[in-house]
């Protein structure tokens, strides 16, 4: 164990309550408080830090800015998920503390031309930036006071999945929010999902492990959101993320799920172990975290990924110079 990971243990010892932060001494204290910034749990831990009320602000003007950019696509009949930041918050015991630095949403292939139409006719969004034809997003500069706006037409550009993004539209629901309902994945899909994308992100955040926790306390069918990993083909990845959930705050997954995904011995230990070294460096851009999401892809589709990721890559650095 690195000294980032045992930080990181003691973290989520203190999320769990079963450490007490009275008896620290002040040196102690402001260092856990920065790891938790670090991980997105400031809010959580230390309510009261001028770091968490500033984040509730965020979180709140976060919010209503989604739901005008839902607004302006669910006008012009264009059907619409909220990926990550607001509907996540919804999971959380406080969902003003849940820190968000865009605002993702997912719509089908076909429709993304007209989503982002959709977006910059309605004001809520300048210029496009990234186009997203090899990245699964596209990119929007936000009106004022808004957060940048990533439209996505897939999941991810890093696993090769098999998964229509239409059926998860088909499968959405409605979260209640403080300020109105915002359109969500299903439970048993935005366990993958979720997992899919802390993986890809190398578990760099505790954040991500309080949305699967928030997930099991909505009553998630982790079989069934196993089977469809599976179905993705996403199952390593979704495997490293639900055992850290298990590990970190423990998250009751049960073992049926772990046996669903189908994961071998091998590949798990290969990820675990590149996962412990990646969070060593705590840097996503590292040798061993660029090695932990290639270790996830099934071998045999290597090659497509790598070539896409050049791709998206070249099209995000053209975007964003």
């Amino acid at each position: 164990m690195n000294d980032a990971h045992a930080r990181l243990l003691e973290l989520s010892r203190w999320l769990c309550g079963e450490l007490a932060p009275a008896a620290w001494s002040s040196e102690r204290r402001a260092a856990l408080q920065l790891e938790a910034e670090r991980h997105g749990v400031i809010g959580l831990l230390e309510p009261k830090a001028p770091a968490a009320l500033a984040l509730r602000a965020r979180s709140l003007r976060a919010l209503r800015f989604t739901l005008r950019c839902v607004a302006a696509l669910e006008a012009e009949r264009i059907e619409v998920v909220v990926l990550k930041g607001a509907a996540c918050a919804s999971l959380w015991p406080d969902p003003t503390v849940r820190p968000q630095g865009d605002v993702d949403l997912l719509v089908a292939p076909h429709a993304l031309e007209r989503a982002a139409k959709a977006l910059l006719d309605a004001g809520v969004a300048r210029a496009r930036v990234v186009e997203g034809r090899h990245l699964h997003n596209a990119t929007l500069t936000p009106a004022p006071g808004g957060l940048n706006i990533e439209l996505h037409h897939g999941l991810t550009s890093h696993h090769e999945l098999t998964v229509d993004v239409e059926h998860l539209l088909a499968r959405r629901r409605r979260v209640v929010t403080g300020q109105g309902p915002l359109p969500a994945l299903a439970l048993e899909d935005d366990a993958v999902y979720l997992a899919l994308h802390a993986a890809t992100h190398a578990m760099m955040r505790l954040a991500w492990v309080v949305d699967l926790q928030g997930l099991h306390l909505s009553g998630v069918d982790w079989v069934e959101a196993a089977r469809r990993a599976r179905a993705w083909n996403a199952a390593a990845a979704v495997e490293l993320a639900w055992r850290d959930a298990r590990e970190l705050l423990a998250v009751s997954i049960p073992e049926a799920a772990f046996e669903a995904l189908g994961v071998g011995r091998a590949r798990a230990q290969l990820t675990h172990a590149l996962l412990e070294l990646a969070r060593g460096t705590g840097a996503e851009s590292s040798t061993s975290a660029r090695l932990l999401r290639l270790a996830m892809v099934p071998t045999v589709d290597l090659p497509k990924v790598v070539l896409r990721k050049l791709r998206a890559n070249r099209e995000e650095a053209q975007g964003h110079g």
